[in-house]
């Protein structure tokens, strides 16, 4: 909990799994303390503390808690995002555990060889299978998020994953008109808006086989780099 009574967030400074926890408190105009760890030492100390050793970590008057689809669940549960009813209900963990799962996914291949060699095979097969699932059970509510009339943490989990695929993948997202204009349609919500064009977004969406998945639209500064929180900084 942190000294002005918000709710605390602790991540390193990399999107990854706290970044549709930040567009939530962001977009929701809900104050919270982004704490980032950026060196070694400092995840040591933190690491120490936490039962699981494991971020990101939240806290607040009521909570402590890891791991993050425990954090977005309490938050979706907080705010009302979350249906009440055991049917709405399942049909929103449907939702938000499938976007999950194409996001781990997404996530493993960073890890191969062939997301430096060869990221044209998984682009074709894989991740095309899991749009196409994706797609299809976000067209099966009416509206324009993917649950009920109104935005829920499955709406940020999956601006999140497109996100990246925008970044890195774009010829395969553009394939989805759907998917892509839902990706468009939350970036241009106002406050999210703002924050993506602030300096307050990571650059990184997270490390890589190779490094650092430095976003190629962010703004690179000369002499910018990443603190390593697991090595020595990288020059981005």
């Amino acid at each position: 909990m942190s000294d002005s009574g918000h709710p605390t967030l602790t991540y390193f400074d990399i999107r990854g799994r706290a970044e549709g926890i930040r567009l939530l408190f962001t977009d929701q105009g809900i104050p919270f303390m982004d704490r980032r760890i950026r060196s070694a030492d400092s995840w040591q100390a933190v690491k120490r503390s936490l039962p699981l050793r494991v971020l990101p970590h939240y806290s607040d008057p009521r909570l402590s808690i890891t791991q993050s689809h425990a954090i977005m669940s309490y938050l979706g549960a907080s705010t009302g995002m979350v249906p009440a009813d055991p049917v709405g209900a399942a049909v929103y963990d449907e939702a938000y555990h499938a976007v999950a799962e194409v996001q781990e996914q997404l996530w493993q291949f960073a890890w191969q060889p062939e997301y430096q060699s060869h990221p044209e095979g998984f682009a074709n097969g894989a991740l095309t299978r899991y749009l196409i699932g994706l797609e299809r059970l976000y067209l099966g509510n009416p509206g324009a998020f993917w649950i009920g009339e109104r935005v829920s943490t499955v709406d940020y989990l999956a601006f999140v994953l497109l996100d990246e695929l925008r970044a890195f993948f774009p010829a395969t997202l553009a394939q989805f008109e759907t998917l892509q204009a839902f990706h468009l349609q939350m970036a241009a919500r106002p406050r999210i808006s703002a924050y993506i064009g602030s300096r307050k977004q990571p650059v990184v969406f997270g490390m890589s086989l190779n490094g650092p998945k430095v976003d190629p639209a962010a703004v690179i500064n000369p002499g910018d780099v990443f603190e390593n929180p697991w090595r020595e900084p990288i020059p981005l």
